[in-house]
């Protein structure tokens, strides 16, 4: 509405001056938007990209508002432009060659800040570039980035204040206030009505005190949990990076990165640059060591290393390099400090691994021109804090060897089958005392495997174990030694497991054994199995599968003829691995059914049986409903013709009440029929309505038309009352779970014909409720400058209606629109429950129209800081008009989408 105010006092003087001047409005201006060729969403996308908000033009600065309008001329030349330069591109794409960009490296000014959730910064990972030392790749992982867009990062409490940056006071409870300013170049913060807040050089933590400290004076009656001071906007400061970095230069950057982050955004050390022993130079001559290996462990020290205008970075050679490989977690090449050990280095390296050997660690050096070995023993806690490291020492850390000592292994005729440890001089017998022997193992016959001296390569040796037992510390009870592998033998190893087995239509089914010289027949293989179900069918096979053979046989079994008659050729005797089964009556029979729908209590579908009747169908699905046409039944019944040919019959029959058919007797069923039981024609119960509210006999109506509305029911009730109110009617259909239904009664009753009348179903409420002539704004409104404050504490402000006020009328009238309004989405909701919103075009906005009880809604802007700046004045508007005129053809272009650009 502001614009849109201040555009009609600029047309009207327009049209003071130009005899073809032309009436602008909305539909002007969606026209010139067609002539020229681009949408209302790319313009207005374009100009919040410049900075421009459209819902908070300040019209009391008639600059901002050249500015706009200049913004303006440029977003619609460069739409434009585009358009024409894609047009003439796409004319000539087949002939161009394909050219893929290398690399595109944004400018660090407009860089965002990605933290990376899935890159540790204790993880190193191969990359194209070779990473020298240990530390370089936290830069060439991307595991460490630059800040530059601040608005939503919260610096930290020990955050250095400083000028340029930008701190929001809050205050809330009794007292309300949110205060916004830029620590000025002299260090202070000037907030209206409050003297100077010295800040600068104070870190966040100490700078809230400060300011709570001052606040506290002017708003005695807030507590400490009702302040907050926060950093909304960061300043810029200017540092130079040099040394061995990738990209040596000058970096302008927020306040909120530390020198770690402007060395992430220098690229991080060279190949030889230090990571240990990088100086931040401040602008006083103060030299502060940063050493990443310190940042890895604790990554918090961050913030001992914030910049200041004019600090310096730099980043010498590294000086002592060492590397360290094998038994340890983190094999690596890592930069030593002078006094640093081999002590430290480990430390760095994680430490060793559980199979490191640690008696005997190498270390090539290089000394006297010479590659020389120095061995280390680490289990010496002396000789690991003393040792120092040289540059270019190389430590390879053995592992231990893996293979089992003092161990035999024993297997086969026991119970506790492994391995087992031996000492010195222990013999067989020795051994056999620790194993648990199967009852069959056979003590004559063993087998000894044992190493030959190549300690590769193996023998076997045959022992006896009865001797070695009967014979303690004779030559029979061997003297044991490491890897010896003892084998024994039961006699169950040599034995044939023979089965057989039944499966199917069977009361057992199972494996069973079957001992080589006995003969099991068919019968007896029945019995074991506990005999034929009564479903079995009366023969079977046996599937006998010879060995050496890949197809089985397949021989047909009589089993009734077997089990009556045990002694004859047709009762089998069956073979080890034979497997006999026996069927399913079923699977050789066709499944028939009959079926009942329609108006029954139980439709259902069962198995058909010869002795059914329509009878027994009608009982069986739990009788004829109340609705039933007992004379309209129908019965679809398949004829099935030669070479099983098909075709429906349909019969129509009716029963009397005691469900036999009319005329007498019974209807036998046939496989497949399907029975549908007709509904009586026209049959309905009672349809009842209830109406509720301010009517004068409410209660519950019964439908006595199938096409009773609205208005016939609140005739039937007597109408209305004196205090109703019918545009606030709501009609909640509970059937098919549809819910509430936006109706508008009182345009139902003065056009009773119209479809809006709409007709009643069952089980509809209609609620008709006492007349609202309030209206209600909440949100985001300036409540504390328009009520006292037991008013605006209640979140809400209430106006009697009144018809020639709009939405922004009342929302005026409640203090006006808060900073942190989203004016776009402000709603009204009528007392029926339908929502309407704001909408608009450009930069014009259409308000809902308010009707009595109707909530005006001012939605809260996403993720904004809350600022009051200075108060404004009142608006100039001869001010306004004045330099409006002065820019006239500028302003006509902006609304009419520069007519003048062709």
């Amino acid at each position: 509405m502001k614009i849109r105010y201040l555009f009609i006092i600029i047309f009207s003087c327009i049209v003071c001056f130009g005899a073809n001047a032309q009436q602008v409005n909305e539909e002007a201006v969606r026209k010139e938007l067609e002539k020229q060729g681009v949408s209302e969403e790319e313009v207005t996308k374009r100009l919040v990209e410049r900075g421009f908000d459209p819902d908070n033009i300040d019209l009391n600065n008639p600059s901002e508002l050249v500015a706009f309008q200049a913004a303006a001329d440029e977003v619609v030349r460069e739409i434009k432009a585009e358009k024409l330069t894609l047009a003439q591109s796409q004319a000539t794409v087949d002939t161009l060659p394909i050219v893929k960009d290398d690399i595109i490296k944004e400018d660090l000014g407009n860089a965002e800040q990605v933290i990376n959730q899935n890159t540790s910064i204790y993880e190193v990972k191969d990359t194209d570039n070779k990473i020298e030392i240990y530390g370089h790749h936290l830069f060439k992982n991307n595991a460490i980035n630059f800040y530059s867009k601040t608005q939503y990062v919260k610096p930290p409490p020990n955050y250095i204040i400083g000028p340029g940056d930008k701190v929001t006071v809050a205050i809330w409870g009794n007292n309300e206030a949110n205060f916004s300013e830029e620590v000025q170049t002299g260090g202070f913060l000037k907030y209206p009505q409050m003297p100077r807040v010295y800040v600068a050089g104070l870190s966040l933590k100490d700078a809230k005190k400060a300011l709570k400290s001052k606040f506290s004076r002017n708003y005695n009656s807030f507590n400490g949990s009702s302040f907050e001071a926060t950093v909304s906007g960061t300043r810029n400061v200017s540092a130079f990076l040099t040394g061995e970095l990738v990209n040596v230069g000058n970096y302008n950057m927020s306040a909120l990165n530390t020198a770690i982050n402007a060395l992430a955004a220098a690229g991080g050390p060279t190949d030889i640059g230090s990571v240990r022993n990088i100086q931040l130079v401040k602008a006083n001559g103060t030299r502060v060591q940063i050493d990443l290996y310190q940042f890895i462990n604790d990554p918090i020290i961050s913030q001992n290393f914030y910049l200041e205008d004019n600090d310096y970075i730099v980043v010498p050679v590294a000086n002592k390099i060492v590397s360290i490989s094998g038994a340890v977690k983190r094999a690596y090449k890592y930069e030593l400090l002078a006094n640093e050990t081999l002590k430290d280095l480990l430390t760095f390296a994680g430490g060793l691994k559980t199979n490191a050997l640690k008696r005997n660690v190498n270390i090539k050096r290089f000394e006297n021109d010479q590659l020389v070995i120095l061995s280390v023993d680490l289990t010496d806690t002396n000789a690991l804090s003393s040792f120092k490291l040289r540059n270019g020492d190389k430590i390879e850390v053995s592992t231990i060897n893996e293979r089992l000592r003092n161990v035999v292994f024993v297997s086969g005729a026991l119970d506790n089958a492994g391995e087992f440890s031996i000492d010195k001089g222990m013999r067989l017998s020795g051994l056999i005392d620790k194993i648990v022997l199967r009852d069959d193992a056979i003590l004559d016959l063993a087998y000894l495997i044992r190493l030959n001296e190549d300690k590769k390569t193996s023998k076997y040796e045959i022992i006896n174990i009865e001797n070695a037992i009967n014979s303690v510390g004779s030559d029979a009870d061997l003297l044991l030694q490491e890897g010896d592998k003892l084998i024994l033998r039961g006699q169950s190893d040599y034995a044939t497991n023979y089965t057989f087995e039944v499966v199917g239509s069977v009361r057992n089914p199972n494996i069973f054994d079957l001992d080589g010289e006995s003969e099991i027949k068919v019968s007896d293989a029945i019995n074991l199995a506990g005999g034929l179900k009564p479903s079995a069918t009366n023969f079977g096979y046996i599937i006998r599968k010879r060995p050496g053979e890949i197809t089985p046989e397949y021989i047909l079994v009589d089993l009734q003829d077997a089990a009556n008659n045990p002694d004859s050729d047709k009762n089998i005797s069956l073979s080890p691995g034979d497997k006999l089964r026996v069927y399913e009556q079923s699977l050789y029979s066709d499944e028939t059914f009959v079926s009942i729908e329609g108006a029954v209590r139980d439709p259902k579908r069962f198995e058909y049986s010869e002795s059914l009747t329509l009878k027994d169908a009608i009982l069986q699905a739990g009788g004829l409903t109340l609705q039933a046409a007992s004379n309209n039944i129908d019965i679809f019944r398949i004829e099935f013709q030669s070479n099983n040919k098909t075709r429906v019959l349909v019969a129509k029959t009716s029963v009397d009440e005691n469900l036999n058919v009319s005329g007498g007797g019974n209807l036998k069923l046939m496989p497949f029929d399907q029975i549908v039981v007709r509904t009586a024609e026209e049959f309905e119960l009672q349809r009842a309505v209830v109406l509720t509210g301010e009517l004068k006999y409410p209660g519950k109506y019964i439908l006595v038309d199938d096409n009773s509305t609205l208005v016939d029911l609140i005739k039937e009730s007597g109408g209305l009352t004196d205090e109703s109110f019918a545009g606030g009617a709501t009609l909640l259909r509970s059937r098919d779970d549809i819910g509430y239904i936006v109706v508008n009664l009182e345009e139902a009753m003065q056009k009773p014909k119209s479809s809006i009348n709409m007709i009643l179903q069952e089980g509809d409420i209609l609620n008709i409720p006492k007349l609202n002539n309030l209206v209600t704004v909440s949100g985001a409104i300036n409540r504390q400058f328009a009520f006292v404050e037991e008013v605006a504490n209640t979140g809400k402000a209430n106006f009697v209606y009144q018809s020639e006020k709009s939405a922004k009328d009342y929302i005026e009238e409640s203090g006006g629109f808060a900073e942190n309004a989203d004016k776009s989405s402000t709603s009204v909701t009528y007392p029926n429950g339908e929502v309407h919103k704001t909408k608009k075009f450009l930069f014009f906005k259409n308000y809902p129209k308010v009707v009595p009880g109707s909530i005006i809604s001012v939605a809260y802007k996403k993720a904004e800081v809350i600022r009051v700046g200075k108060e404004k004045d009142d608006i100039d508007w001869g001010k306004v008009i004045s330099n409006s005129i002065a820019q006239a053809t500028g302003v006509l272009s902006l609304i009419l989408l520069i007519q003048s650009i062709n």
